[in-house]
């Protein structure tokens, strides 16, 4: 799923990356499909600390993701989100 969103939505990038080192499988699939259609990526994954993500949500001009924390911190730093629920 988040392949083909990366495909619809990150076409300019560059597109970041990131989660905690349980997403680290999961991502690299994600990779795997933008790079085939040459999207910009820099992969994170388990490599941000708090101050980080909130750095690089702040400095993003949007963001999709999850009901998570992140989600909830884009929204409090006026970044544009979308999030899935369920």
């Amino acid at each position: 799923m988040w392949g083909k969103i990366g495909k619809k939505l990150f076409n300019h990038g560059p597109l970041v990356l990131v989660g905690s080192n349980k997403d680290i499988n999961e991502n690299k699939k994600i990779v795997e499909i933008l790079n085939y259609n040459d999207i910009d990526i820099i992969d994170l994954t388990g490599q941000t600390s708090l101050a980080n993500l909130v750095f690089l949500i702040a400095k993003s001009k949007g963001m999709v993701c999850i009901d998570n924390g992140p989600f909830h911190l884009g929204r409090y730093l006026g970044t544009k989100t979308i999030s899935f629920f369920g």
